[in-house]
């Protein structure tokens, strides 16, 4: 159960009170919020435990994991590439990949880098999939290009004829796409021949300090990691849902430190 004493700044404000009633109401077990202006950090807070069961506050060093916030992330490295000239917004992807991805409905129609990032490549999320190789407490172990490959080509091990594409053809409607975003992400990893991780490490991380920060578990400090909770109403209780890597880890598995995230903005 969360202590009603959740931690909170030493001299709290009417504001910071405000933060921490809410977070009691809503079962939120740790928060960190800063304010921005003018490029600078005017106020930060530091709310509530970072992992309970240790009993270890959230500071401004506890990496948060980003979910799909991380999708700016990674966005922001694929158009490093594009402005350098390595990658087109509106060439055929299968310019750049080792494997040829192609809707089967519409085999015609290339697409491109571009639909990717808008989120109308027509490539669809395949929730049974993607939630059935979910690692607990670790990294997806195969190379992002073999999952994307497996997941896109007939015969792949993930395949699915109407669950991996859309029945409408490339650019033609809007659809949110993880899977999407994350081979957006091997493009760039594929046309520099650099892991993912490593071009966000020389192109954003480590120019901006963010030191720390990872898509992979693996070589992080995971005591530093906020542990994600689940609320059980029954029994009053967060239960710790450990940490996770997924296959299209481009897209949500980044973790930051608010103030890193802050610099980042």
């Amino acid at each position: 159960d969360v202590p009603d004493n959740l931690p909170g700044p030493k001299n709290p404000s009417p504001l910071d009170e405000f933060i921490l009633k809410g977070m009691k109401e809503a079962r939120v077990p740790r928060l960190a919020a800063l304010t921005l202006k003018e490029g600078k950090i005017i106020r930060e807070g530091y709310y509530g435990w970072a992992n309970i069961e240790e009993k270890r506050p959230v500071t401004r060093d506890t990496l948060f994991q980003l979910a799909s916030i991380s999708k700016t992330i990674t966005a922001c490295l694929i158009m490093q590439q594009v402005e350098a000239g390595k990658l087109g917004l509106d060439a055929d992807i299968n310019t750049y990949l080792p494997f040829k991805v192609r809707n089967p409905g519409h085999a015609e129609k290339p697409i491109t880098l571009r639909q990717l990032l808008t989120h109308t490549s027509g490539i669809r999320d395949n929730w049974k999939v993607l939630e059935e190789y979910w690692v607990k407490n670790g990294d997806f172990p195969k190379p992002l290009g073999e999952s994307l490959a497996a997941y896109l080509q007939p015969m792949g091990e993930y395949y699915s004829a109407k669950k991996s594409y859309y029945s409408w053809a490339p650019g033609e409607k809007s659809q949110y796409s993880n899977i999407g975003v994350a081979l957006a992400a091997y493009l760039a990893e594929a046309k520099a021949k650099t892991p993912f991780q490593t071009l966000c490490q020389k192109g954003i991380f480590e120019p901006l300090g963010m030191q720390g920060s990872s898509f992979r578990l693996k070589g992080m400090d995971q005591t530093k990691i906020a542990m994600p909770y689940g609320f059980r109403k029954k029994t009053g209780a967060f239960k710790p849902l450990g940490h996770h890597g997924y296959l299209h880890f481009p897209s949500g598995t980044l973790r930051v430190t608010a103030p890193h995230l802050a610099r980042f903005l």
